[in-house]
């Protein structure tokens, strides 16, 4: 903590703080240290330690997004040496987590205002993204799939339940859009990571960034994040949350019933590969194996017409 002081103190000559300091450290694999400036709620500075290849890609990434996204992106004012170690700083984004805007959820008319909220913030993040060439590649859907279930039957042994007959049909029913022009997704666009204010949302935790750029990856991460932690006030099933945050893309790309399911398949299967080997992900994990079960065995169910 006490280089932690000694870095704020280096920059803190170099943008606005007039009050005292004070500093709080969230505990995760890379530490992440909130500076708080007098009695603000909102942090001034959030520091990461980047010493490592891929906290220095997201101290860039950050950078990069804040230029694309400077209404949804927290500007990342840059990195600093103390004591042998580097750190990236980036200025606090102002808002709350949606548990604590109780107000906000009220009635189902409520939740369902967030929910377009974090759906048009989506779009925003992604129009930004799609400005960068280097994040826009393409991608032949039905290969991609094959390969994330090969990479999940390294991870677990062939369920019992017709799996493999499944992702084959949907397989080729994404062969026939054959290749298709996408972007990189954020990997993890949940409920969790958006910061909410008034007129305004924050996007934070760019750890899964680039994650794959398979279309309605990130469309399918909030709606499984919003039905998980709806409230019970408000009507909500995995089935409702889908098909509310893939609208825009359905309408958009003439997407058909069955080239959705093949999609959300991919996204459980990607999820459940590599992603989910980590001890901390485990009782994820177990719910979408649940849900992956339940979803193989009646799609129509998840995803209608």
């Amino acid at each position: 903590m006490l280089e932690i002081e000694a870095l704020i103190q280096k920059i803190v000559g170099q943008l606005p703080v007039t009050e005292s300091i004070s500093i709080a450290c969230i505990s995760t694999t890379n530490p992440v240290y909130l500076i708080f400036s007098g009695q603000s709620d909102t942090p001034c500075f959030v520091v990461r330690l980047s010493n490592s290849k891929s906290s220095r890609r997201i101290h860039d990434l950050s950078l990069r997004l804040h230029q694309v996204n400077k209404a949804l992106v927290p500007e990342t004012i840059g990195l600093y040496e103390q004591n042998g170690a580097m750190y990236s700083v980036q200025r606090g984004a102002s808002g709350k987590p949606w548990f604590q805007l109780p107000q906000t959820v009220d009635t189902p008319e409520q939740w369902t205002t967030l929910r377009t909220r974090a759906i048009e913030a989506l779009r925003q993040f992604h129009e930004g993204v799609a400005s960068v060439p280097e994040w826009t590649t393409s991608i032949h859907l039905g290969d991609a799939l094959r390969s994330v279930y090969r990479d999940f039957l390294g991870t677990d042994k062939e369920p019992a339940y017709p799996l493999t007959a499944f992702t084959d049909s949907m397989a080729d029913e994404l062969d026939q859009l054959g290749a298709w022009a996408s972007i990189f997704q954020h990997g993890d666009f949940s409920l969790n990571n958006l910061l909410f204010e008034v007129n305004k949302i924050s996007v934070i935790d760019l750890e899964d960034f680039g994650i794959t750029v398979m279309p309605l990856y990130d469309e399918f991460t909030l709606a499984l994040s919003l039905n998980t932690l709806a409230p019970g006030r408000v009507k909500s099933s995995v089935a409702i949350e889908l098909a509310a945050c893939v609208q825009p893309m359905k309408c958009r790309h003439s997407f058909n019933q069955k080239t959705i399911q093949a999609l959300f398949l991919f996204h459980l299967l990607l999820r459940l590969g590599s992603w989910s080997r980590a001890e901390k992900r485990q009782p994820y994990r177990l719910k979408l194996l649940h849900l992956l079960k339940q979803y193989t065995n009646n799609p129509d169910a998840y995803i209608g017409s």
